[in-house]
């Protein structure tokens, strides 16, 4: 039996499959449970069972390994496999290091930071110990312990992989490590850190005055670089945005090689089935953060990696509110990582709390607006819910609520949907993994406009008009990509900093969200698409500068247009394309009527100032939007 990734499918013995998971924790279930659960889920229709491989729960003293249930019956995890592999059903592992899974010290040994944590953990820039499960990610005393770990586990999960006739058919590395900075808005200060930052700075820049020239500053060698601030401090001035573009660049790159070493120790150790790694991001029933954790691991993606990336879909309810947002984080995951299949790697079965009743029409409706969504597979998290083991879960004995089994493994009233579901993609699956949009409009996806999980205040000594981080939700998330989902009108995205400028001349219409901040090759992508006759849509402004901070105005200049100013305005209101008193944000971005004939106004606000126009100059397909 063979089991792969194909583009954007799974392939199991040579054929498409839509991949159908649930996750079961051996550890947080009774041993003479197991059996009961694992049926259950068969009986569902579910073909695969994902669970994860905590660290600390297999060595729990230094040097003392139980695999086989020697030292508590909830650790044989051969037992487990076995069973798996008995009743039909196919396993995914999570090995970790870490796992979070709300299970203390996110997987790591409780042996592992009594020893090292003062040393080992993530640092602020005062040198104070962050309040973090997360530790120093190339720290030597992690990483020894880390190889011994893999040194025990992998070896076992490559006895039972696919290749070798056991249940194994997929591996997660590692789990969510953006998400402790992310969380705590705080990067690591550990001194090696800044060893590796310069490491970073010197071969993108290899000369220090161009570092000079872009920061103002007065370095004679890459060693005097010191790292930027964290905490509250504000950016006041453009270069102190171009360092901190590049500060976020650099953790891109530092996770990129993390777990490139990992994926690399994984494979030296004889695992060959297909790897992934989970993307953090729903925050209480709203997605509109994901795409920060979605850019956190740009390094990686496309040919830059193997590892395909799972996503979060956790909404808890469904309103009005999120009806668009597993649909803008699919599209989004598709548009960076590239020709590899869309999986759904936590996909909400239950609640990690106890007041967040979950109703299961509301999740089918839910789960078939996911698989129209463009999803190839899914893991319902939890399909069980758990005991935690004593002094092991975060927050009480209970893990998760109204799965669709009991602890126990009696069933409940989300149990029918799963099934019914399981119904659906055996009678459709050929439909669903064949399944590909057509759509004549491309709405742009800019990762720089989300790298911002350490972003600092911002100091009118920058000169913004338009800060991303404050207007990218209303504008975008909740308004562009909402707005076309409840039209109806369908829509392809691409990722404006990767794509292949021919990518774009196949749409007959773009939408590009803009602010002050764009770098000059993808200025030029955009004036390209003009010139060769595409219907362009930007908005709320064209950029004049960088992201280095260094003066850029592409558009403007291919355009011959210069804003004549901003409007700021209580209560604004304007009047275009023939509507009257339309609600729009301030400010809005003006433009003085001697650069375009007034047949081209299209928006006019209540100062009588021109906002919005169309046809600009030469160019017959353009469309300025500054009302945001």
């Amino acid at each position: 039996m063979t089991f792969k990734t194909e583009g954007e499918n799974f392939i199991l013995n040579g054929e498409k499959v839509f991949l159908n998971s649930g996750e079961i924790h051996y550890f947080r279930i009774k041993k003479e449970l197991w059996e009961k659960h694992l049926i259950a889920a068969k009986d569902a229709g579910l073909t695969t069972i994902s669970t994860y491989v905590p660290w600390a729960w297999h060595e729990p003293k230094e040097g003392e390994f139980d695999f086989n249930g020697s030292t508590c019956p909830e650790r044989d995890i051969e037992s487990w496999l076995r069973l798996c592999s008995k009743l039909g059903l196919k396993s995914i592992l999570k090995p970790g290091p870490f796992i979070l899974a709300e299970y203390r010290g996110a997987g790591l040994p409780d042996w592992f930071f009594e020893k090292y944590g003062d040393e080992i953990k993530m640092h602020n820039s005062k040198g104070e110990k962050v309040n973090s499960d997360g530790v120093s990610l190339f720290h030597p005393a992690y990483l020894e312990k880390v190889h011994v770990w893999y040194d025990r586990i992998m070896p076992l999960i490559a006895d039972y992989q696919i290749s070798n006739g056991g249940p194994v058919i997929m591996m997660q590395v590692c789990n969510e490590i953006g998400v402790f900075s992310w969380l705590a808005h705080q990067a690591d200060y550990n001194y090696r850190v800044k060893a590796h930052f310069i490491g970073f700075l010197s071969e993108k820049y290899k000369d220090i005055e161009i570092i000079n020239n872009l920061w103002n500053k007065k370095y004679s060698d890459f060693n005097d670089i010191e790292l930027p601030p964290d905490g509250l401090v504000p950016y006041l001035s453009r270069e102190e945005r171009g360092i901190d573009h590049e500060w976020h660049n650099f953790w891109r790159r530092y996770y990129g090689d993390y777990l490139r070493m990992l994926t690399n120790m994984i494979r030296e150790r004889g695992i060959d089935v297909p790897l992934y790694h989970n993307l953090p991001g729903w925050i209480y029933g709203n997605g509109f953060e994901f795409p920060v954790n979605i850019t956190m691991y740009e390094d990686l993606y496309r040919e830059k990696s193997e590892i395909i990336f799972g996503v979060d879909h956790i909404p808890e309810f469904m309103s009005y509110r999120n009806l668009h947002d597993d649909r803008i984080i699919n599209d989004i995951t598709r548009a960076m990582q590239g020709n590899k299949p869309l999986f759904a790697a936590e996909f909400q079965c239950g609640s990690r709390e106890y007041h967040v009743v979950t109703n299961p029409r509301e999740l089918e409706l839910f789960y078939k607006a996911s698989i129209a969504n463009a999803l190839t597979g899914w893991n319902y998290y939890m399909f069980s819910q758990g005991i935690n083991p004593e002094r092991k879960g975060y927050s009480g004995s209970t893990f998760y609520w109204f799965n669709p089994l009991t602890p126990e493994g009696e069933k409940t009233e989300v149990y029918p949907l799963v099934s019914k579901m399981s119904r659906i993609i055996k009678t459709s699956e050929k439909i669903i993994v064949e399944a590909k949009r057509k759509a004549e409009v491309c709405v742009l996806f800019y990762p720089p406009y989300y790298a911002t999980e350490l972003e600092r205040p911002v100091d009118p000594g920058c000169g913004l008009i338009f800060n991303y981080s404050s207007i990218r939700r209303p504008a975008y998330f909740d308004g562009l990509l909402k707005v076309l989902q409840v039209l109806n009108i369908d829509y392809d995205m691409a990722d404006l900093y990767n794509c292949d400028p021919a990518e774009l001349n196949k749409y007959k219409q773009i939408w590009a969200f803009a602010t002050d901040e764009m770098d000059r090759k993808d200025q030029i992508k955009l004036l390209d698409y003009v010139e060769q006759g595409g219907n362009l849509i930007i908005y709320p402004n064209l950029p004049d500068r960088e992201m280095s901070g260094q003066k850029c105005g592409i558009i403007r200049d291919g355009l011959k247009i210069e804003p004549g100013g901003t409007d700021f305005i209580d209560s604004p209101l304007i009047d275009i394309i023939g509507y009257k008193d339309i609600k729009c944000a301030n400010p809005q971005i003006v433009y003085n009527e001697n650069i375009f004939k007034e047949s081209e106004i299209i928006a006019i606000n209540l100062n009588s100032k021109y906002v919005d126009f169309q046809n600009p100059m030469e160019l017959e397909k353009l469309l300025i939007s500054a009302h945001g």
